[in-house]
Formats: structure tokens, sequence, C-alpha cells
């Protein structure tokens, strides 16, 4: 069988990450984005005989094309897109934005969802993400679950208020768990002492984390809050101000309230 043609858009993240597995069982014959050397980098990066291109008129044709860009940009990028390329199939990898950003678009389009963290320079194991995919219709998604599974056996389907969830999901186990890493680091830089002295504890979190299902994240649950201690959590309190002051009394309070302590 021939090897699917894919023209990837975007260069960020994503773009980056889902190119550079796909270039493994497919053809990616350009890589298109706004920022010129970014564009050029990733499709050297890709392989030899990737173009790339930042003119949507020289917009290359492909039997399957990738939009990973900013989810603002989706619809505005779609509108642009020459007549003669419509014919592909079509797909968005945003978590956020619903497939009906292709209405009057094309008859053949829908979702690549990857469910990850991205950065460009940090390697990943891309065979592991798990992939949520939509189509307007049974080809079109039994199209894009293709594309999956050229990359990861972790393919499922999932429509696009299934996805938001997902999404949310998402942005409290991974963004806001982030978040918290910076404020502990704030907190110790502001006292001389070196974020990697909470690394094994990290690391122990994460472990119990990732052993689901034998023991839950509510039944990994530590700490003052879980305890019912509002004697330590006072004096933390009274330790801390302005915003990580407000985060630590309200996520405190949700344990308390999510534990069942009065």
């Amino acid at each position: 069988m021939s090897r699917l043609r894919i023209v990837i858009i975007g260069a960020g993240n994503v773009a980056t990450h889902l190119a550079l597995a796909l270039r493994k069982k497919a053809d990616i014959v350009q890589i298109f984005g706004h920022t010129p050397e970014r564009t050029r980098k990733l499709a050297e990066a890709v392989g030899d005989g990737v173009s790339y291109e930042t003119d949507i008129n020289r917009l290359a044709d492909a039997d399957a094309y990738i939009v990973s860009i900013k989810d603002d940009a989706i619809a505005g990028f779609l509108n642009s897109v020459p007549a003669r390329c419509r014919r592909s199939l079509w797909m968005h990898t945003s978590g956020s934005v619903g497939i009906d950003v292709f209405e009057g678009f094309n008859d053949n389009h829908g979702i690549l969802y990857p469910l990850q963290t991205f950065s460009i320079d940090v390697d990943l194991n891309m065979e592991e993400v798990h992939f949520f995919c939509e189509g307007n219709h049974t080809d079109a998604e039994t199209g894009i679950q293709a594309v999956a599974r050229l990359i990861s056996d972790h393919v499922h389907h999932a429509d696009s208020d299934i996805r938001r969830q997902l999404h949310i999901a998402a942005v409290f186990a991974c963004n806001f768990v982030n978040h918290m890493y910076t404020a502990a680091s704030d907190i110790l830089e502001r006292n001389q002492l070196p974020f990697s002295a909470l690394l094994p504890l990290i690391k122990e979190t994460t472990r119990k984390a990732v052993s689901y299902p034998a023991i839950t994240p509510y039944e990994a649950q530590t700490g003052p809050a879980v305890r019912g201690d509002r004697n330590i959590i006072g004096k933390h309190l009274s330790m801390l101000e302005g915003t990580e002051k407000e985060i630590y009394e309200t996520v405190s309070n949700a344990i308390l309230k999510r534990h069942n302590k009065a």
C-alpha cells in the first residue's frame, strides 16, 4: 500500500511531535506555518524532501491535512485554504474547538486530539499517547483513526462534548499541577532552598498516580487537609499572602469537603 501523504499545518509543540512521529509511517510532504524560521526548522528535522511554506496559495496537495495551530486561529485559517486542497481529509488537534469549526469547509473532516502535554525540545514516547478522534461521518472518522494508529495503538472515539471534558480534566491533571510546582518553587526560592528537594516527593506522588487502578487519586491523598488538621492549615495560611494564600485555602477547603472533614 502507498504511504499516506500528509501536510502539517503549524510548527509549534503539538505539530512538531506529530510530524516527527508520523514521518516513520507516512510521507510528510510539507510543513505550513506563519513563522518562516520555525517552519523551516521543523521541515528540516522531519527529513529531506519535506518542503516548508508560509504562503497559503502554495499549500501542497496531500491525502490528509493536520491543523495544529492556536485554537482561535483555526477558523480564520480554514477560511483561507484554497478550494483545490479542500477535497482531502482535514482534521484539527484541539481539545476545545468543536467539529463545527469545519462547517461549510468540506464534507470530509474531524478531530485528531492527542491527550498529552507537548514541548518542542522534550522527547516523548508518542506510542503511549492516547488519541481521541471524531469525524463528520463514519469514513472520515475511520480515516482519522487510521492516521492516529500510525502513531499509537491507544485510539478512541470522542465527540466534541466528551473531548471538552477530557480537556478540562487534562487542565486539572497537568496545567494546574504544574502551576502548583511553580508556586512551590517560588516559596522555596524565597527561602534559599532548592526545588530539587521536592523531587523525591513529586516522584512518589506521581508513582502513586500511575499505579492506578491499584490505588486511586482519592485514596492516595495525604496532607493536613485530608487529616482534618485545621491547626496546621491555619498556621500555613498565616505564613502566606496574596494568590498563594487564596490557592492554599481554596484547595484545602476542597479536600476537607471531599474527604468529609466537617
